[in-house]
C-alpha cells in the first residue's frame, strides 16, 4: 500500500511539473519547455494514469488567461497529453495484457462509464448522499454569480460563462478518458480514477479570481475535508474490525491444524479452497466499502494465514470427492470449523 501511494504521489507531482513547463512554453513559445513537459508526462503516465489529467485541469487556466491562440494552445496541450498516452498504452499492450487484453468495445465502455459517473456526484458513498453534488453545484452557482455581477465592463460575460462550461466539460472528459480504452467486465469509474474531478472546484474559483472569493472557496474545502475526515475515520475503524475477524478465523483454523498434527504426526503444508467464486466476500453488519475479507481472496488468503501463524502453505487443487463428501449441499451463513477438513497434509477449506 505504501509503495502504491508513493507511485500515485509521483504521478501527481509529475502532472504539476508537466504544467509548469507547459505554462512556461505558453509565455514565449519556447519549444525546449515542451521537451520537459513530454518527459514529465511519460514519468507520470508510467507511474499512474488516473491522476495525470491534473495537468489538463491546471493548463486550462493558463490557456484561458492567454486570450490569444486558444485553439492552437489547446491543440498543443492535447499533443502533450496524447502522444505520451499513446506510448504508454502501446507499452501496456505489449507487456501488461491483463489490463487491456481481449477485445475493446468502445461503445459499451463509454455507456458503462457514463452510467457509473453518477458516483462522481455521490462521492462513491464516502459522504452522505448528495454531499459532493451540493458542494459542486454551490461552487458553480457562486462562480456564475461572480461573473454575472462583475462590474468590470472590460470583461465579456458571455465568454466567461463559456469558459466555465469549457472547464467543467474538459475536467469531466479527462477524468473518464483514461478508463475508456480498457477491456474486461470491470470497466467503471472508481474512486481513485477520479482524482482530477473535484479539482473543478478550485480551478473554477482560480479562473474567476475575484477578491474575496477565496474565503468562500476555503469554507467549501474545509466542509469537504471535515466530511472526509469523519468518513475515513469510520472506514479505518471498520478496516481494523475486518482484520480482527480475519485473524480470528485464521487462528481457529490453525488451532485445529495443530491438534491434528499432534494426533497424526503429519505436517500440514497445503491448502485447497472450495466455493471461492460463490462465497460471501463481506462480513455482516460492516461497511461494504472496506469490508473485503482477505481470507476470501485466493492470493491474500495464503499471505494472511502465513502472517498470523508463520505457517507456509501452498495452494493445491480442490478435490471433487472431498467436496461431495463434506461440503455438498451445504449453505453456511457464518464461519464454523465444519467448513475446514484436514486430510493428510492438506487443509480443505470451504468458504461460506
Amino acid at each position: 500500500v505504501i509503495l502504491e501511494t508513493g507511485i500515485m504521489m509521483l504521478s501527481i507531482f509529475a502532472s504539476v511539473m508537466v504544467f509548469k513547463y507547459f505554462d512556461k512554453f505558453l509565455e514565449k513559445y519556447d519549444k525546449s519547455n515542451l521537451k520537459y513537459s513530454f518527459i514529465w508526462m511519460i514519468i507520470g503516465l508510467f507511474s499512474y494514469q488516473g491522476t495525470i489529467a491534473l495537468f489538463i485541469a491546471l493548463s486550462m487556466i493558463s490557456i484561458l488567461n492567454k486570450k490569444k491562440d486558444f485553439i492552437k494552445n489547446n491543440f498543443i496541450m492535447l499533443l502533450v497529453y496524447g502522444i505520451p498516452t499513446v506510448i504508454n498504452y502501446l507499452f501496456v499492450l505489449l507487456f501488461s495484457r491483463k489490463r487491456v487484453g481481449g477485445s475493446l468495445d468502445l461503445g459499451r465502455n463509454i455507456r458503462v462509464i457514463i452510467e457509473s459517473s453518477r458516483q462522481l456526484f455521490d462521492g462513491f458513498g464516502l459522504y452522505f448522499r448528495g454531499f459532493i453534488s451540493i458542494i459542486l453545484i454551490t461552487s458553480i452557482i457562486l462562480v456564475i454569480y461572480y461573473i454575472v455581477t462583475d462590474k468590470n465592463k472590460k470583461n465579456n460575460k458571455s465568454n466567461l460563462l463559456l469558459s466555465v462550461l469549457y472547464i467543467i466539460f474538459m475536467i469531466y472528459l479527462f477524468t473518464i478518458l483514461p478508463i475508456i480504452p480498457q477491456t474486461g467486465e470491470r470497466i467503471a469509474v472508481y474512486p481513485r480514477t477520479c482524482y482530477v474531478f473535484l479539482s473543478m472546484i478550485g480551478i473554477l474559483f482560480l479562473y474567476v479570481n475575484k477578491k474575496g472569493n477565496y474565503k468562500i472557496l476555503s469554507t467549501l474545502l474545509i466542509i469537504l475535508l471535515v466530511g472526509e475526515f469523519f468518513t475515513f475515520t469510520r472506514l479505518e475503524v471498520n478496516r481494523f474490525r475486518v482484520n480482527e475477524l480475519d485473524k480470528e478465523i485464521i487462528l481457529k483454523i490453525e488451532k485445529k491444524v495443530k491438534d491434528y498434527e499432534k494426533v497424526t504426526n503429519i505436517k500440514v503444508n497445503k491448502l485447497a479452497i472450495y466455493n471461492l467464486d460463490k462465497s460471501h466476500k463481506f462480513y455482516d453488519r460492516l461497511d461494504d466499502r472496506i469490508n473485503v475479507s482477505a481470507v476470501k481472496e485466493k492470493p491474500s488468503g495464503i499471505a494472511i494465514y502465513t502472517y498470523y501463524t508463520k505457517r507456509r502453505l501452498s495452494y493445491t487443487d480442490s478435490d471433487k470427492f472431498v467436496e461431495y463428501e463434506y461440503f455438498y449441499n451445504k449453505n453456511y451463513n457464518k464461519f464454523s470449523l465444519d467448513q475446514v477438513v484436514i486430510i493428510d497434509d492438506t487443509i480443505h477449506w470451504y468458504l461460506y
